[in-house]
């Protein structure tokens, strides 16, 4: 069966993929199965630590780390998060070689962040920076 797999995302609807003490050992069976399938991990990045982050970077295909705002205004919805450690890890996993995208959902609280964050992210060396839009965005973004 895993060698007919193509990708496998680790994505928490009621919780973080990284609270999985053995998400390592998992992303290295999965690539030792089958060394063509595109592994990806989507984590608001509070949660595990750099050493981690560093020995993923070396296993899986991206780690989208959903961060939404700055400083600031990220803990208002990523609950409990604390913005150095998400700071640090996604920092190791990007200076380990790893492919980081930028998540940022869009909400009246953070809006006006938006384009200081998406430099920020080029500062840090994310590859992406995606921009996810909610209901409750007072307004369309502009970027060029």
């Amino acid at each position: 069966l895993l060698e007919n797999l193509e990708q496998v995302y680790f994505c928490g609807t009621y919780g973080d993929p990284m609270t999985n003490s053995q998400i390592l050992q998992m992303c290295k069976f999965l690539k030792d199965s089958n060394s063509k399938i595109k592994i990806g991990i989507h984590t608001n990045g509070g949660v595990g630590n750099t050493t981690l982050y560093s020995q993923l970077a070396t296993v899986v295909d991206f780690i989208a780390f959903g961060i939404d705002g700055l400083e600031d205004t990220n803990e208002i919805y990523r609950r409990n998060v604390n913005w150095k450690k998400l700071i640090n890890n996604a920092t190791n996993f990007i200076q380990s070689g790893g492919y980081a995208i930028w998540d940022f959902i869009v909400f009246k609280h953070n809006e006006h962040q938006t384009k200081l964050a998406e430099q920020y992210s080029k500062d840090l060396g994310f590859k992406e920076f995606n921009i996810k839009k909610t209901r409750t965005s007072a307004r369309s973004i502009d970027r060029p």
